[in-house]
Formats: structure tokens, C-alpha cells, sequence
């Protein structure tokens, strides 16, 4: 019955986009003519924000909460990884782990969808896959595109609470050479890259070439009759791209890297290490042909992950092949005032070796009462197909007032298929004033453990209202307040002890500030907030005791545990200023402010309070024509504070610096 009731609503939603389809194209027959120009293009800026709506226009006019981060910001800030750039974005929270970073927004974890160039940084069975951190280079990246809300609609399963595009530079900058290096302390941090950009006016292309190496970490480890320290950190990225005749795009990405951690348990006072490798390489080919008012587009990719997990004895190796193709037509309707987006995609995953389970809690397995630890790993394949069809239209009412409204639907072979949709309104009735309000859903994709054992399973679901305000009563002062809230419905939580939860409900409810002020021609600052509440049911796990075999067979025995959704940090933001001190030298500061946070152990229901946070960061920039250096140090006070892990609280980031050379040829 289920079934039937699915296919139902398949044909239902077939039916309808085919038939907006037909009416907008017999509805351009008849009104319009003589439509050739883009009526959201502008321009070639480096400030320009593409994942709204699919094509290039302002962040401040884009269907979206967005924001745009420059090659330049990030320079002049210091920053040297993604985590660090999107912690100067309200909403955004960028937690610790022994790991690496993981990433919160709007006080949702893993809801966020990364994508290198347009191409997904994902996989099927996990959400634990993030590019924070020193794996990619921002040396090869023009800008940071940010949506927060659900980004469904034209980017399907997974933009869940946001989008991060991380957008590489191109040969569009004329023939270029450029390198440097990073020496770090007291990690003993090194880098180098080098950067090649060619324009021979029919192409362009453009090269990058990073490597990063760290010294062993100081931490040490300490289990039974082991002890040691963990080895080298090692990262490598390779990324290019080329541009035929203004309508062929081919690019790709290669990477490479080790990263050893530690991972402790505050109970029993063990530690042991581990290695985490996750490169995501792809190669992506697009192709764009333009007929006056109608666009249409190809985008194609294969994207291959090898994830690499090992702590103690316990080696898992996955593989993920993705094969994608999309097809989009933009149409512009009734005289360049309404633009049409169509489009329809396929993308097949092979999954092999996945980690579906792993039985037992590993801390237990360490005690001494277990010489031998080796908890059961279960592995399975398995390959997933997902359709989708969508469609947005966006329309200008008059000189001050835009609509917009999308819809899709995919279709997975593993789960429920899916609806989802936005509804949108920007207002500008005053030169000084502009708002926006938004309405809209999205869907996560559920962990491999979960629809492999439950068919039909509905995935977890985002319902989004968004209400910005952006206020300029002069050019050089500007002030942005968004209030959000969202409702999760079928959450599923996952805890290193209790595994996955039962499906439950969550609310959230924030405030997000941004005031930015440019006092002179040499001197600007900001300042920027995120104020979140959150309601809702508890998480509950069903945990395996042991298993009581009889004549009869074996009868399991399970407990079962409550916690709540611990969302981390409720409260955060950033003070910023940039002082020109002469034509070559710049200074930049910044103050970071984190509040209360909590670690909750679900085993044994206790829970560890962390006190608040401030840090201050400064960059320090000498730039001529051919010469970049900086003196970057972070955390200038060294409070040597301590911040959530996994299973124990450990050591927040130390005090650092950074010499950064760039040399221009």
C-alpha cells in the first residue's frame, strides 16, 4: 500500500513540473521577444554569489541568507583554513575534535553541504566528511560562496542547514605564476604551493600545486602495555581547470592526506591513537549554449573517495565511485522580468566496503579484564541511484519588490523519495533598506546503516523560516539582523556509545547580527553575533547488553539510554578591525568571543560544562607588487582552555604563529 501510495505522488509531481513546464514556455510564445541579456548577471566581481539561483548575481539580491568570502579577506585576515574562514560567519560554529574540525550551523552538526567547484565533498554513509582543516588549500580559491537555510531545491538531498562553494581561481587573471610558503610554531607547521593561470583568449587555464607537513603531535598515548606518540600529519591537493571557446569547462580536483589523532576516555583514563584519511578527488566537465533568452547547460562529474579509518586494530576502508550528469535550462520570461530555472539529474554511487556497525563500545574493549580488543566490524556494498527533477521561477514585481518559489523532487532507490521547496520575497522599499523573507524545506540523506535495514525509511527533514534585514543609513555603516527558525522532524542522533537514536523532533529558534563600519579611508571594523535556543524531545538509543543463547537459539538484551541533542556553543561572535597603516603594511585583529558549552556521556548521563572563551587573533601584512609576507599569531592570550571531544574533554588550539611568504612572477 505503501508502494502505491508512493508511486502516486511520483506521477503527481511528474504531472505538475511537467505542466509548469509547457504553461511557461507557451506563455514566452505569446508576450516575449527579443530577450538576450542575462537580467541577474553582475559582472565578473569577485564578490558574486552562484548557488541561489545557478548563475552569477550580488549576495545581497540572491534568492538566500548568502555571503561571500574574497581571496583578499582571507589574506588579509590571516586565515589559513576553511574552519577558521567560516568562523567569522554568523550562525556558523566550528567545534573541536581529536580528529578534526565539525561543523555547526544554526546549532545543527554535519547540516551542511560542501562543495568544491559545484561538486558535492560527500558521502553515502557517513556525515563525519568535512574539508575544514589543512587538507584544502585556500591558496587556489577565488572566493567562499555561504547560504544559510535550506538549499535543496536547485542542489537536492543534504543542503540541509546551508551550502559552503568553495570556488577555485581560473586563467581569467591573465598569465600567472605564484608561490609561497608557511612556517608555523610550535607544531612545526610547513607548507608550499605554487599557482599557474593562463588567458590565451580561446582558453584559460589555471594549475594549482599545494603540500602541507606537520611534526608529530606532542600528544601521547597510553592503553594497557602500549604507549607512543602519534606520526606526521601530511596533506597534498592538486587542482586545475580549463575553459575552451567560453563554453567548455573542464576541472578536477586530487587529494591526499594523513591525519593521526588521539582519542581518550575520561572514566578509565585510557588513550589510544588512530589515522583518518578521507581525499576526495573528482573531475568535472560542463558545457553552456546560449540562444538569446534560453540557456542551457550540461554539468557532469566522477568523484572517488577512499576513506581510511584505523584506531588500534581496527582497520576500515571504504570506496565511494560517483557518477553524476544534469541537465538546466534558465529561461527569461514576460520582457527580462522572470527567469525560469528547468532542470532534471541522475547520479549513481557504488559504496563498497562501508562500516555499517561496529559492535561494542571500544573503551571497554581496552580494560585490562580484555587482553584481546577487537570489537566486530560489520562491513556491507551496496549501490545507490538517486533522480531528481526541479524547477525555481523568479520574478520582478517592480523596481523594489522580488518573488521567487521552487520545487523538487528526488527519487531514491534506498529511502522514501522526497519533496521539497522554497518560498521567497525581497523587499526594498527605501535605497537604505532591503529585507527578505523565507520559507523552505530540505532532506538529509540518511546514515547507509540505517536504510540498509529499514526499507522505505523517511529521511530527516528541515522546515526553515528566514527573516533578514539589512539596514545602510550610509554608505560606510551597515547593519544585517536575521532571525531564523528551524523545525527537524525524523533526527536521528548518533553517539559513540549508543549508536544511532530512534527518529525524534527538534526546534530551534536564533538571532544572527552583523554590523560593519568603515570609519576612514584607512581604518574599518565589524561586529557580528549568533543567539540560538533550542527545544525538543530527547535522543533515545537502544544499546546490546549480551546476547543469552538457548536450546532455542539466542535472545538479545538491550538497555536503553535518553540524552539530549547537545548542539554545542548557543551563543558566539567575532569583533574585527583593519587598520591601513601605509600603502604596503596592513593590520588586522580579531576577537572571538564562544560561551557556554557541553559534553554529555550517555552511558553514564553525566555531563561537563565548559566556561566561556575569549580569544584574539592578529595578522600583521607587508604587500608590494611581487611580495606578500605576514606575521600571523592566534590566540594571542593562550588560555590553555579545554573544549568538547568525543568521549573526553582535550586541549584547545595554543598560541601560534605563522610566517606567510607569497612571491608573484
Amino acid at each position: 500500500m505503501k508502494l502505491k501510495t508512493q508511486k502516486i505522488k511520483t506521477s503527481k509531481v511528474l504531472i505538475f513540473l511537467i505542466s509548469f513546464t509547457l504553461l511557461f514556455f507557451y506563455a514566452k510564445n505569446l508576450l516575449c521577444n527579443d530577450l538576450h541579456e542575462e537580467i541577474f548577471f553582475v559582472g565578473e566581481d569577485t564578490r558574486v554569489l552562484t548557488i541561489a539561483s545557478r548563475r552569477p548575481e550580488a549576495p545581497e539580491k540572491a534568492p538566500a541568507i548568502a555571503e561571500v568570502i574574497t581571496a583578499e579577506e582571507l589574506k588579509a585576515r590571516g586565515i589559513r583554513t576553511l574552519g577558521e574562514a567560516l568562523s567569522f560567519i554568523p550562525g556558523f560554529y566550528i567545534g573541536t575534535r581529536e580528529w578534526g574540525s565539525l561543523p555547526f550551523l544554526r546549532g545543527v552538526p554535519n547540516g551542511i553541504l560542501f562543495l568544491y567547484d559545484g561538486v558535492p565533498l560527500t558521502s553515502d554513509s557517513t556525515k563525519n566528511i568535512h574539508p575544514l582543516d589543512e587538507e584544502l588549500s585556500l591558496e587556489a580559491v577565488s572566493r567562499i560562496e555561504i547560504i544559510r537555510g535550506p538549499g535543496s531545491v536547485l542542489w537536492g538531498p543534504d543542503a540541509f542547514a546551508g551550502i559552503v562553494n568553495i570556488v577555485p581561481k581560473s586563467g581569467a587573471d591573465g598569465k600567472t605564476l605564484q608561490g609561497g610558503s608557511l612556517l608555523g610554531t610550535p607544531l612545526g607547521d610547513k607548507k608550499f604551493w605554487l599557482n599557474v593561470g593562463y588567458d590565451a583568449g580561446l582558453w584559460q587555464g589555471f594549475l594549482s600545486f599545494s603540500a602541507y607537513n606537520r611534526d608529530p603531535d606532542r600528544w601521547r598515548y597510553a592503553f594497557q602495555k602500549h604507549s607512543g606518540t602519534i606520526g606526521h600529519p601530511e596533506f597534498y591537493e592538486l587542482v586545475f581547470n580549463l575553459k575552451l571557446l567560453n563554453f567548455l569547462y573542464l576541472s578536477g580536483r586530487v587529494s591526499e592526506f594523513r591525519r593521526p589523532f588521539v582519542m581518550s576516555e575520561v572514566e578509565e583514563g585510557l588513550s589510544w591513537p588512530g589515522v583518518r584519511k578521507t581525499p576526495l578527488s573528482f573531475l568535472k566537465l560542463e558545457a553552456e549554449k546560449r540562444f538569446r533568452e534560453t540557456r542551457l547547460r550540461f554539468k557532469g562529474y566522477y568523484s572517488y573517495l577512499n576513506q581510511k579509518h584505523r584506531e588500534l586494530e581496527i582497520n576500515t576502508e571504504q570506496k565511494n565511485h560517483i557518477f553524476y550528469g544534469e541537465i538546466l535550462l534558465d529561461q527569461e520570461l514576460w520582457r527580462k522580468k522572470g527567469l525560469f530555472t528547468l532542470g532534471a539529474s541522475w547520479r549513481k554511487n557504488w559504496v563498497r566496503d562501508a562500516t555499517i556497525n561496529v559492535r561494542g563500545f571500544l573503551p571497554e574493549y581496552l580494560a585490562p579484564e580484555n587482553p584481546q580488543f577487537s570489537p566486530l566490524v560489520d562491513i556491507a556494498d551496496f549501490d545507490t541511484r538517486l533522480f531528481s527533477l526541479f524547477c525555481q521561477y523568479r520574478h520582478h514585481l517592480s523596481k523594489n519588490l522580488d518573488f521567487w518559489a521552487g520545487l523538487r523532487f528526488d527519487d531514491h532507490d534506498q529511502y522514501t523519495s522526497s519533496t521539497s521547496y522554497n518560498l521567497g520575497i525581497h523587499w526594498a522599499p527605501w535605497e537604505a533598506a532591503q529585507f527578505k523573507l523565507l520559507h523552505g524545506t530540505a532532506y538529509r540523506t540518511p546514515y547507509s546503516a540505517q536504510f540498509l535495514r529499514e526499507k522505505d525509511l523517511d529521511p530527516e527533514k528541515i522546515i526553515n523560516f528566514s527573516l533578514e534585514a539589512l539596514l545602510k543609513p550610509h554608505k560606510d555603516l551597515s547593519l544585517t539582523l536575521t532571525g531564523f527558525y528551524n523545525r527537524i522532524e525524523d533526527h536521528v542522533g548518533e553517539d559513540p556509545f549508543g549508536g544511532f537514536s530512534f527518529p525524534t523532533k527538534e526546534k530551534f529558534l536564533g538571532l544572527e547580527g552583523e554590523l560593519r563600519w568603515k570609519l576612514s579611508a584607512h581604518f574599518s571594523s565589524f561586529l557580528n553575533f549568533t543567539l540560538l535556543s533550542r527545544w525538543g524531545e530527547k535522543e533515545r538509543y537502544q544499546v546490546l547488553d549480551y546476547i543469552i543463547i538457548t536450546p532455542g537459539g539466542t535472545q538479545p538484551v538491550y538497555s536503553f539510554y535518553e540524552g539530549k541533542f547537545i548542539s554545542e556553543a548557543k551563543n558566539f561572535g567575532n569583533l574585527g578591525l583593519s587598520w591601513q597603516i601605509s600603502p604596503h603594511v596592513k593590520l588586522f585583529g580579531r576577537f572571538s568571543y564562544l560561551g557556554r558549552r557541553k559534553l554529555r556521556w550517555l552511558k553514564t548521563g553525566k555531563r561537563v560544562s565548559f566556561p566561556r572563551v575569549i580569544t584574539a587573533d592578529l595578522a600583521l601584512s607587508y604587500i608590494t607588487q611581487k611580495l606578500e609576507a605576514q606575521l600571523a599569531l592566534k590566540n594571542l592570550f593562550d588560555q590553555r582552555f579545554k573544549t568538547p571531544g568525543t568521549l573526553a574533554p582535550i586541549k584547545g588550539a595554543p598560541f601560534r604563529a605563522y610566517l606567510i611568504l607569497r612571491f608573484k612572477w
